[in-house]
């Protein structure tokens, strides 16, 4: 009765129309998860690459070079465009990935539906929606989330080009594959491998009398694709070709590494999770196999050689289970659609279980990957910071080799009452501090706390608050003292010892020259040792 039931399936069309009301919802709920406090988050690590830089640059410089410190040329132009004009605040700052990251949850399943039908499709943009990866670099002014939206409509488009020829299809493969490269060179394997693929196929011997025009087209496609990243890449590629090779080929991969950025994709912190989250992926294999071959072999080929690829290049800090994740993230769609299809595939039980248990283990395997991942614990509020350690390195604080203590003056605060914020410094955008540990225990709304103007040696960590093109609300110059009772500051905390977790560990700050210009202003500190210097700079409204 099963086999007879999954041939019948496998043949049966995709269902009477798209379920716009199920992704709409979808697509709403991804919307809140991706914009939750977004506009009060500081500012922080990569992010602030593309803001130095169109501080200090030229368009003509951005356009034509890449650099050391990691930048998305487009994002890049596009933030100093908005900077010149109107200013640029946290909002608009990630407002391309933000928009990508949503797009994502609704388009992508779209392309998917003529071959997983309605319910894999439902269960595929849930998966999307809450996927932990995809939700953080929806967050993040970084090019990730653009370059994930890009590779799956144009892989997909391509692969229904291969079922049911379109001009369209091609023109959208090709502009999709150019843009995916330009906001992302190591996202080139994923958009090339399909073409080939299908290139090889062409050529098979049983398609000898198909062999020529369908082998032109490709290559047509791969010579459209190849002269646009040429047009857009060539300048940028030329003069910084030494900062590209130094960022190939670093420290070797180790096998653990490897196998907790599969964790990360997945989006859960147990291994065991994990382990039933990517045996659902194999089972999605053998699933497509039978029902949908084409695309599951091109999305396993495509797989396959994008993590080769990474894996052979070994580019600069691969040798990090997250970076080695994120440098992959574009396959997240295609693994996720494979598990819809693993769990879409209980329909092919007798009629009485199969009507019921796909969208119940759908359900399921969707609230057991969001609440196993970093997003419940992150989404407290107040909460000023994007949180990366919690994505980059363990998904619980319980999992994490990282301890950081709480002072005791953080829980201190938590029992006031009344309404206001408190500053934290130093501040080190190459590292920052885990700040956020802390205002998980103290609920208050937290300022960054700007020292340039008192210690020269921390004015490279931060950016410079007087420019008008910086409209960014959570930083704040501790030495004036007026914006702080303006900003309804209650205490100013600042830390000889800034707490990391992260690689590099901020090094110890002598915040001397601080507190010598608090105690002249506002009076002696506190609390003072040796892990914080506190300092009551106004009363609670």
């Amino acid at each position: 009765m099963i086999q007879s039931r999954a041939r019948a399936l496998a043949t049966s069309p995709a269902g009477s129309g798209p379920p716009w009301l199920w992704l709409a919802g979808i697509t709403l709920l991804a919307a809140l998860l991706r914009l939750h406090q977004l506009g009060d988050q500081v500012v922080l690590g990569d992010e602030v690459h593309s803001v130095k830089a169109l501080l200090s640059q030229s368009y003509t410089d951005v356009f034509g070079h890449f650099f050391r410190h990691d930048i998305c040329i487009p994002l890049t132009l596009l933030a100093k465009l908005i900077s010149d004009t109107v200013g640029l605040d946290e909002i608009s700052l990630r407002i391309v990935p933000l928009v990508a990251g949503i797009a994502t949850v609704f388009i992508v399943p779209l392309l998917a539906r003529p071959w997983l039908g309605n319910r894999a499709t439902i269960i595929f943009s849930a998966l999307l929606a809450t996927s932990p990866m995809l939700v953080f670099f929806s967050r993040n002014a970084r090019p990730y989330s653009v370059s994930v939206l890009l590779v799956a409509i144009a892989v997909l488009a391509l692969v229904r080009w291969m079922e049911t020829p379109s001009p369209r299809l091609q023109l959208v493969y090709v502009l999709c594959g150019i843009m995916a490269i330009y906001f992302h060179l190591l996202s080139a394997p994923a958009v090339v491998t399909p073409l080939l693929v299908g290139l090889v196929g062409s050529l098979r011997p049983s398609g000898r009398r198909r062999a020529a025009p369908r082998a032109l087209d490709y290559l047509i496609m791969g010579a459209g694709l190849c002269c646009g990243v040429g047009l857009l890449l060539a300048v940028p590629v030329y003069t910084s070709a030494d900062v590209l090779m130094e960022k190939a080929f670093s420290r070797p991969i180790e096998p653990t590494t490897a196998i907790r950025a599969l964790t990360s994709m997945a989006g859960v912190a147990s291994p065991w999770a994990g382990g039933f989250f990517w045996g659902c992926v194999g089972s999605g294999l053998c699933i497509g196999w039978f029902r949908y071959r084409r695309l599951t072999v091109v999305l396993s080929v495509t797989v396959l050689v994008q993590v080769a690829a990474v894996l052979i290049a070994h580019p600069y800090g691969t040798y990090i289970p997250w970076i080695l994740a994120r440098y992959n993230v574009w396959l997240v769609p295609f693994v996720l659609l494979l598990c819809a299809a693993s769990v879409n595939a209980a329909e092919m039980l007798p009629r009485r279980w199969g009507r019921w248990l796909p969208s119940s283990l759908g359900v399921a395997l969707c609230l057991a990957v969001f609440l196993d991942g970093p997003i419940p614990r992150i989404h407290y509020a107040p909460n000023n910071f994007p949180n990366h350690a919690s994505f980059r390195l363990f998904y619980r604080a319980a999992t994490s080799p990282v301890r950081v203590p709480v002072p005791e003056f953080y829980r201190e605060i938590a029992a006031q009452e009344g309404s206001f914020q408190i500053v934290e410094a130093p501040w080190s955008w190459k590292e920052p501090p885990l700040y956020h540990r802390f205002q998980a225990v103290h609920g208050k709304p937290v300022l960054v706390g700007f020292v340039g103007r008192l210690m020269e040696e921390n004015a490279s960590h931060e950016l410079p608050l007087e420019d008008p093109r910086l409209r960014f609300s959570r930083y704040v110059d501790i030495a004036d003292i007026e914006t702080l009772a303006s900003r309804n500051v209650r205490y100013v905390i600042l830390h000889p010892n800034p707490p990391s977790g992260g690689f590099i560990r901020p090094p110890t700050v002598d915040v001397s020259p601080v507190v010598e210009y608090l105690s002249e202003r506002v009076g002696r500190p506190i609390i003072d040792n040796q892990h914080i210097v506190v300092f009551d700079v106004g009363s609670p409204r």
